[in-house]
């Protein structure tokens, strides 16, 4: 329900966007998947379980990844994953190599919106994302059960406006003037 207002409120704006998913989550919405990819999105892995990396073993990992990479194929027939971010923005040594063995790229997010943390206001999350805070290739987290989700309209609104075009992060590489580093951080290409 909540991945549907999202696709609604990004169709109104224009806007693309790339919905890292669990493997639990995938599998029991196999049909919100192929709605996010028929409308042009990008769907990521982000591990079955969203468990912390930081201490998994090789096999592990590849548990946690193979199989939602396979949900996510077989629920949209046939899309590729081809961004993974780290649970809770925690990994171990040598995950890049496994990444690579599985064609998929570790990104993280520029800043968060704070849209889940305790108490956030929707003024909070708005200032996060905008003004100061906002720059060409910035990745924005926000949570599919934000809870400042009525803001999401203004924050949207504020981009357009400014000039922005809101995209997948895919399309914002290589050839977008942004590539990624080993750690998942998004820069501008000199």
């Amino acid at each position: 329900e909540n991945t549907r207002k999202w696709l609604e409120l990004l169709d109104q704006h224009n806007a693309k966007a790339t919905f890292f998913v669990t493997g639990r989550f995938a599998d029991k919405n196999r049909e919100i998947l192929k709605e996010i990819v028929d409308k042009g999105h990008e769907i990521g892995n982000l591990s079955w379980n969203y468990n912390s990396m930081i201490a998994m073993k090789f096999d592990e990992v590849l548990s946690e990844v193979e199989p939602t990479n396979q949900v996510i194929f077989e629920a949209t027939g046939g899309y590729v994953p081809r961004l993974f971010r780290a649970p809770q923005d925690k990994w171990g040594f040598g995950l890049n190599t496994m990444l690579d063995s599985l064609d998929l790229t570790l990104v993280q997010w520029t800043r968060s919106s704070g849209d889940t943390d305790k108490g956030a206001t929707a003024e909070e999350v708005y200032k996060n994302v905008t003004g100061e805070n906002a720059a060409p290739g910035s990745i924005y987290l926000f949570s599919n059960a934000s809870s400042a989700f009525d803001t999401m309209d203004e924050i949207l609104g504020y981009y357009v406006q400014n000039g922005y075009e809101i995209v997948t992060i895919s399309e914002l590489l290589p050839d977008g003037g942004f590539t990624i580093d080993k750690d998942g951080v998004v820069f501008a290409d000199e």
